[in-house]
């Protein structure tokens, strides 16, 4: 289901000049570009059922508003713009056979590759992907991965809409992916090239600070204390952690029928089941629920909401939760919470994860970390 009234923000990255010796492990930045674009794509998945250092990645945000991240990537001597999503586990780019019309604007892979010839639709929030396998080496920041298999994609998204990327990078469990081969990530681990089997994000609302992607490890410069693990809960096959609790200005609001908590990269917002965020706005003062699941709140709405996870509780900005203004409703704004009907989890998006420092663990003890922002 498409969100309404979304502003998303995307942003490209260039790998800046200055290399890290091998046997030096402080992060390596990797700088953004960014632009935005106002959209309702939704590319949240449903599926069917002696190491290098770590590597920083730059990323900006524009405007205060929330994000989804692209990156590049090169496959032989072509170089793809890659949405870096955490809730699919699938990395592909289009290829020549593609035929739909959203294609004519993407880069299309050229070859040489192994073809695999098994072939499999993966289901997005926009529509379907249907993907022939092969293996490749694929570079990213500079580490090669050594036969990774990718999709070629043959259709994309039965629509009209220009794409500012190309192919998705899927960030999410090797459990989700065909035949549950490994991600782009995991196989940098299994090939040792990464120090630690980890990914990080520490996402900013400034460009004065800006954001970073972490491949193999954490930037300690970017956050204090202890970073607080959950083990993921494998009900739904994502990044799926234990949901201790929320509360509204110091209130607890209803979890009442969540089961637990996704935390991802691909959403901008806070999605919750339709009964929770119905129970959320009865606490805010004249929340209007004006579509299916979206509420408007007056702008100057201060809502501090606190969320309990890996036995802490992580506030949100007020600033936060209050996102673009509504045309026609002066004074009003969206609420970052979205209600969706049979949904039994709460799935945190940017809104929340620009508040923490966020960890994923891969591997055999799947886990995601949050530490307090420095």
């Amino acid at each position: 289901m498409s969100f309404i009234f979304i502003l998303l923000i995307f942003v490209i990255f260039t790998i800046t000049s200055k290399s890290t010796p091998i046997n030096d492990f402080a992060p390596i930045n990797i700088e953004l570009m960014k632009y935005s674009r106002s959209s309702n794509i939704n590319f949240t998945e449903h599926p069917k059922l002696s190491a290098l250092p770590r590597q920083n990645i730059q990323l900006d945000n524009n405007e205060n508003l929330d994000s989804m991240y692209i990156g590049k990537i090169q496959i032989n001597k072509q170089v793809f713009k890659m949405f870096f999503d955490t809730e699919s586990s699938e990395l592909w780019v289009p290829s020549p056979e593609c035929k739909t019309k959203i294609c004519n604007s993407l880069k299309k892979i050229t070859g040489p590759f192994k073809d695999l010839k098994k072939q499999t639709t993966v289901t997005y929030g926009s529509g379907d992907v249907k993907m022939k396998f092969a293996t490749v080496d694929i570079n990213i920041a500079g580490f090669t991965a050594k036969d990774q298999t990718f999709g070629r994609a043959i259709k994309v998204f039965d629509n009209n809409r220009n794409l500012p990327f190309d192919g998705i990078l899927g960030l999410g469990p090797e459990s989700l992916s065909f035949e549950k081969r490994p991600t782009l990530v995991s196989t940098l681990v299994k090939q040792g090239l990464l120090k630690n089997p980890q990914f990080s994000f520490y996402l900013t609302d400034s460009n004065d600070k800006p954001s970073l992607f972490t491949i193999g490890g954490v930037d300690k410069t970017k956050f204090k204390g202890k970073i607080h693990f959950s083990p993921v809960i494998d009900k739904v096959g994502r990044w799926f952690i234990e949901l201790g609790g929320v509360s509204i200005n110091g209130k607890k609001t209803s979890t009442v029928g969540a089961d637990g908590a996704v935390i991802q990269t691909s959403s901008s917002r806070i999605s919750v089941p339709a009964a929770n965020a119905k129970s959320f706005y009865k606490m805010i003062p004249k929340a209007t629920e004006i579509s299916d699941g979206v509420y408007a709140i007056p702008c100057d709405s201060k809502v501090k909401v606190s969320v309990k996870l890996s036995g802490q509780t992580w506030d949100i900005n007020p600033k936060d939760f209050v996102l673009q203004s509504i045309p026609n409703r002066p004074n009003f704004c969206l609420g970052a919470i979205h209600g969706k009907q049979k949904l039994r989890y709460w799935i945190f998006g940017s809104v929340f994860m620009k508040n923490v420092y966020t960890v994923y663990q891969i591997g055999k003890n799947q886990s995601i970390g949050f530490a307090k922002l420095v």
